[in-house]
C-alpha cells in the first residue's frame, strides 16, 4: 500500500463565531488520481477539539480529548474545495496560525 501525504499548511483563514474559531483553507482536487485511489483528510493535535466539514458537508466530530481525525473525503471532492475546521470555545488569545496539523493522504488500496 503506497502513501502521498499533501500538507495543508497556509494559508488558513480564521473567524470568530458564537461557536468557536472557523479555520478555513481553500485546496484543489489533487491530479491523476485512479480508480483505487482514495483520498482522506487527517487532522492531528486539533487543541480544544471540534467539527470537520467539506464544502459544508459534515464530515466528523473531533474530541478535546483526541484532538485528532480521519475522515474519507474521495467521493466527496470537486475540483475546487473549501475545507472548515471549528475549533469550539474561544481561546485567549486567539492562536495567529491554525492549533493543529491537516493533510491530504492518498491512499493506494
Amino acid at each position: 500500500m503506497s502513501v502521498h501525504r499533501i500538507r495543508l499548511r497556509e494559508p488558513w483563514r480564521r473567524k470568530l463565531t458564537k461557536e468557536g474559531v472557523r479555520w478555513e483553507r481553500k485546496f484543489n482536487r489533487p491530479t491523476g488520481l485512479e480508480g483505487k485511489e482514495r483520498v482522506w483528510v487527517v487532522v492531528e493535535h486539533l487543541r480544544g477539539g471540534g467539527e470537520v466539514r467539506l464544502n459544508g458537508r459534515f464530515l466528523g466530530g473531533i474530541t478535546a480529548e483526541s484532538g485528532e481525525g480521519r475522515f474519507e473525503i474521495t467521493g466527496q471532492l470537486e475540483i475546487h474545495n473549501l475545507l472548515t475546521l471549528l475549533v469550539a470555545g474561544m481561546p485567549t488569545p486567539l492562536p495567529p496560525a491554525l492549533p493543529g496539523a491537516v493533510r491530504l493522504e492518498i491512499i493506494e488500496s
